[in-house]
């Protein structure tokens, strides 16, 4: 395993609500991962800009938290991650944990080889269509 295996912690992330529905299996609110995807892509010309852009949403939704961890999710591009992982250290400081890992079949099968995502615990999103 990984040596950081055993520091994983479970952290919260409370209510998920899309235009003011909490988001529940249970009672039949879902959003679906593609209509998601959707809301939550912006057009960026070009890979170095994109990822650039991702930075900056990192720096702009960034929370100092206890349990504060950045993970980066690449569909079949581990190079592009690991370029992403070296900008979001010039960033965040050299010393700052990132992990990087490849998404599984189902997200990797919807969303196609290339994509990257930048995981962290930040400020409350909101979403509205």
């Amino acid at each position: 395993g990984y040596e950081w295996y055993d520091q994983i912690v479970h952290v919260p992330y409370g209510t998920v609500s899309l235009n003011g529905a909490k988001l529940a299996t249970r009672t039949g609110n879902v959003v679906l991962l593609k209509d998601l995807f959707a809301l939550a892509i912006e057009k960026v010309k070009g890979r170095k800009k994109s990822m650039e852009r991702l930075v900056e949403m990192a720096k702009e939704n960034y929370e100092d938290c206890p349990h504060q961890r950045i993970f980066i999710s690449h569909a079949d591009c581990e190079e592009d991650a690991m370029e992403l992982k070296a900008m979001l250290k010039e960033a965040f400081g050299e010393n700052t944990e990132i992990g990087v890992g490849i998404v599984g079949c189902c997200i990797g099968g919807t969303v196609g080889p290339g994509m990257l995502c930048v995981h962290l615990l930040g400020k409350e999103v909101t979403l509205n269509q």
